[in-house]
């Protein structure tokens, strides 16, 4: 069932995030996240703990891409 909701700022349902960021050696790691949400209108907040591969890979290449997984 769809309900529209119109223009807002938010990921409703909650769904999963996908984040994908390179190491220092060009290899892509992908992370699913589940706690995530829009903040302001051009911005997404990340939960990522500090002990993930990927937000290490963030910090070494200052750089990531954030999906919305489907089916």
């Amino acid at each position: 069932m769809f309900k529209d909701l119109g223009v807002i700022p938010a990921i409703y349902p909650m769904p999963v995030l996908m984040v994908a960021a390179y190491d220092d050696n060009g290899k892509v790691n992908v992370m699913n996240v589940a706690w995530g949400q829009i903040c302001d209108m051009d911005k997404v907040i990340l939960f990522l703990g500090e002990e993930r591969k990927t937000l290490k890979n963030i910090k070494i290449s200052n750089a990531f891409s954030v999906a919305i997984a489907d089916r």
